[in-house]
């Protein structure tokens, strides 16, 4: 159901970059995923980028349906790093952004179908473990 809005523009607060409470890499949140829910609605974050490395785990589409229950919009928000580093060494990312209405089907279709190079090996991001997420992504 499409929301009606009655006034012009509105300034909301958007996160894109909100790393999921299930994250596989940097989920600084240490509490309950009610407490993780209750301090982005805390912090008046109106739209959010629910985001994990490689893949997304069955608790992030769970998540997101919670927290489009409580009002807030949830683009699931896939990271993927990247092996090109600028001059001064950093590494790159490249984040791809769902369409918050995509069917969760749609996302595992995509995800099924994606290859990623780990040690100059294509492997497809399906059958990557924790363990090379985290030495090798």
């Amino acid at each position: 159901m499409e929301k009606t809005y009655y006034r012009g523009s509105e300034w909301r607060k958007w996160d894109l970059h909100l790393h999921s409470k299930y994250s596989n890499l940097n989920n600084n949140f240490t509490g309950s995923e009610e407490a993780y829910i209750d301090k982005i609605i805390e912090s008046g974050i109106n739209v959010v980028g629910l985001t994990n490395y490689f893949n997304f785990k069955e608790n992030d589409f769970v998540l997101k349906t919670k927290l489009e229950e409580k009002g807030i919009v949830v683009f699931l928000n896939l990271e993927l790093r990247l092996t090109y580093q600028n001059k001064e060494d950093d590494c790159c990312d490249i984040h791809i952004i769902f369409n918050e209405n995509l069917a969760k089907e749609k996302i595992i279709q995509f995800l099924n179908n994606l290859n990623v190079n780990i040690d100059n090996t294509e492997k497809n991001q399906i059958h990557l473990t924790l363990k090379m997420i985290f030495k090798k992504g």
